[in-house]
């Protein structure tokens, strides 16, 4: 295909109820930003452009047609069948892309990049207010540093809820105790702003084999990434009222699109209860994260998988740690050990027949401590009663 000049104001559009879930993925300069896009999208679909001082804001959107529209600052547009056959992104003010990613129906990303200096400008700031969901990225080597919690800080407080933390070249981590003892690190100090932490291994060799291959997608991070989004964007399409696109199925990257539809718990043992405890952290405020952890594995209940992972490795280490080494002991009846932490706290209550740990992570100024234990007991008293 080659460009067409267009004249946006001819244009017609045909009028529309509906909006995909609009997901901003911000970050500092060479942050990772289309690391995060191309191992969502399976493929490469966004240029580097180093070296270039400006960037064009990037919509990236699922569609049967794939095609690149190009917006220049003269008012005029360019249509390619791919962006890498535009010659000239200098003066482009945004580029919209279309490609076939059925992982991506219902979804807009929209790559933006941030100064260093902590000020986001105008445009930005009206695109940020327009947006449903926020993706952060920070590098795994200086992962969260204080002037990218100065930007996040200074964006629209909706983009704080089901707000996603992306460690970008996490391949560089050296081994698994280095990768836990960061993601500690960005739990403390990120808890505030994001629900949920992904370690992303985005090399463009992966992210070119991920397009064949599930095995690929899967250990760039493109598999959980795209799951987490699903998760959230279909707890904002299902806003009563909302004019959006129907909610995706949750997390929609969890198996292949063609596989149907299925209820994670239906075959699980004990699904009735735990969707019962899962209805009841649903409905809990300043709640974090919530689990069942146990040898087998965890029971998710509330919060963002890989939160939810690292906070039942933590209560599982704390429990088998001796007391003179900061461990924990405590009986079923003497109700749920507490650990105080900077900004929150963790609740830990064994299951009587010593079948699980149950825990809760709450915000400290937004639910009470007895609240919480209330709260645990009851949960502890339903998964006790279990068949």
């Amino acid at each position: 295909m080659n460009a067409r000049t267009l004249n946006l104001t001819s244009l017609k559009v045909e009028p529309s109820a509906r909006r995909p879930v609009r997901v901003a993925v911000c970050g500092e300069v060479n942050s990772g930003k289309s690391s995060v896009i191309n191992a969502m999208v399976r493929q490469v679909v966004t240029p580097d452009l180093f070296g270039q001082d400006h960037r064009p804001v990037f919509h990236i959107r699922h569609g049967s047609k794939p095609h690149a529209l190009v917006n220049f600052d003269t008012g005029e547009s360019e249509l390619y069948d791919r962006i890498d056959r535009c010659p000239d992104l200098v003066h482009a003010l945004s580029c919209e892309i279309v490609v076939n990613a059925p992982q991506l129906a219902g979804l807009e990303l929209i790559e933006v990049s941030l100064p260093e200096d902590g000020m986001i400008p105008p445009p930005t700031q009206t695109l940020l207010a327009n947006a449903d969901l926020l993706v952060w990225t920070t590098i795994a080597s200086q992962a969260w540093r204080l002037s990218e919690r100065t930007l996040v800080a200074r964006m629209p407080r909706s983009l704080h809820q089901r707000a996603t933390l992306v460690v970008t070249r996490s391949d560089n981590i050296k081994s698994r105790d280095d990768l836990r003892r960061i993601h500690r690190r960005l739990v403390a100090e990120t808890y505030e702003f994001f629900d949920d932490i992904v370690f992303l291994r985005a090399a463009r060799k992966l992210i070119g084999a991920s397009t064949e291959s599930d095995l690929a997608f899967e250990r760039s991070g493109g598999r959980e990434l795209c799951g987490v989004i699903g998760e959230f964007a279909g707890e904002i399409a299902a806003i009563p009222g909302r004019l959006d696109l129907p909610a995706p199925r949750r997390r929609p990257a969890t198996a292949l699109p063609t596989e149907p539809a299925t209820d994670p718990d239906a075959a699980a043992p004990h699904s009735a209860t735990l969707r019962e405890l899962r209805e009841m952290a649903g409905g809990m405020n300043g709640l974090l994260s919530a689990g069942i952890a146990h040898d087998a594995g965890l029971n998710r209940l509330a919060g963002g998988s890989g939160l939810a992972e690292s906070t039942a490795a933590l209560c599982r280490d704390l429990w088998a740690r001796p007391l003179a080494e900061g461990g924990i002991a405590v009986a079923p009846e003497d109700g749920p050990a507490l650990i105080e932490m900077d900004g929150h706290y963790l609740l830990i209550q064994p299951a009587a027949d010593g079948a699980g740990l149950l825990f809760l992570l709450c915000y400290s100024g937004k639910i009470t401590r007895g609240l919480a234990r209330n709260a645990l007991l009851r949960m502890t008293r339903i998964w006790d009663r279990r068949r």
